[in-house]
């Protein structure tokens, strides 16, 4: 005759429960972005910072990522967030124009010259005026991009060179400064790019050097300015009822994880992949990389100028005192050694 140990039947149930217990509070997050699986910031952005936001959780929250728009248009990530058809998506700030003005001090021309230190500092300084912008969402980092110059079929060394010219802008703003240079837009996301220049739609873009490479656009452009025209502004933004379902130690791993240290940490290696590439276009015989003459460059920067009213003007209308941000995200640039300096 077998006899029941209750110890060890205890002990069973103690640690069946247990198990179940952690397995219910096991969360999969959907992580929505629209570039392809290939690129650098898939594999060295996000993968990395989902990584260690497992680990920080003790492997109760995991990341299925949904690339390349697959559940959703580039422009649509913000609100897929908003409506939890994503827990957490990357979006391009200046695809939907007039809708964050405060985070499109970001896009100014001229304005960044370290995108890795600048995006630890653009971080803090937006976090203060997010929650009027995004409502509806938790805001878990936001960041710039590495430089992007500009790209075309033809030689462009001057403002001038852009009238008449059909264009690919990569935010709102710059496609408005596009537009003050007598140049036309052609709004098309990241992903459709080479096809509106293979087509003709457009005759050139601006675009950070390495994704030039990683849309193939390398095969239908070979001029290229060699300035640090602009930078976009991309947020991670988390559905706020996703993160508010979760336990204490969850929300704390996210916490951790939507800092200004991960802002400029997410995109570190990227903004090595676009200097990488940079170089590799200068010493390509196929392209030609032009570095603008102090003329040229000054043509450039007073040409900007405008789109930078412009931006005044919509922070101004937004409730803001436009002077006092633009002073505010200068000084602390420049005190971080991360702002644009000719």
């Amino acid at each position: 005759m077998k006899f029941f140990n209750w110890k060890t039947g205890i002990l069973a149930l103690a640690l069946s429960t247990s198990a179940a217990t952690a397995q219910a509070q096991t969360t999969d997050l959907r992580f929505a972005h629209w570039l392809p699986e290939p690129h650098p910031f898939h594999q060295t952005g996000f993968k990395v910072w989902a990584e260690s936001l497992e680990q920080a959780s003790g492997g109760t929250l995991r990341v299925s990522f949904f690339p390349a728009q697959q559940l959703g248009a580039a422009a649509d990530h913000h609100d897929m967030a908003r409506d939890g058809i994503a827990d957490l998506a990357w979006t391009n700030m200046g695809y939907q124009p007039g809708r964050f003005p405060v985070a499109g001090a970001g896009e100014m021309p001229f304005l960044i010259g370290d995108s890795v230190a600048g995006s630890t500092v653009f971080h803090n300084w937006y976090a203060q005026y997010a929650a009027e912008e995004l409502r509806g969402v938790k805001l878990c980092l936001v960041h710039l991009q590495p430089s992007g110059a500009m790209h075309s079929k033809r030689p462009i060394t001057h403002p001038d060179h852009l009238r008449g010219m059909t264009l690919r802008p990569p935010s709102a703003f710059i496609g408005r400064f596009f537009s003050q240079l007598g140049a036309s837009n052609v709004q098309v996301s990241a992903p459709e790019s080479r096809e509106a220049l293979a087509r003709g739609t457009a005759d050139a873009l601006g675009f950070p050097w390495d994704s030039i490479y990683t849309f193939g656009i390398d095969q239908v452009v070979d001029h290229h300015l060699d300035m640090p025209l602009y930078v976009n502004v991309f947020g991670l933004m988390m559905n706020q009822r996703t993160y508010d379902r979760m336990n204490a130690q969850q929300k704390a791993a996210i916490d951790e994880h939507c800092s200004a240290e991960w802002a400029g940490r997410i995109m570190s290696r990227w903004n090595e992949n676009n200097l990488n590439a940079r170089q590799r276009f200068i010493d390509d015989p196929g392209h030609t990389v032009h570095t603008p003459s102090e003329s040229e460059l000054q043509a450039w920067l007073e040409a900007s100028e405008q789109i930078r009213l412009d931006w005044q003007a919509d922070v101004t209308r937004a409730g803001h005192d436009a002077q006092a941000l633009w002073s505010e995200l200068v000084e602390a640039l420049e005190a971080a050694g991360a702002a644009y300096r000719p």
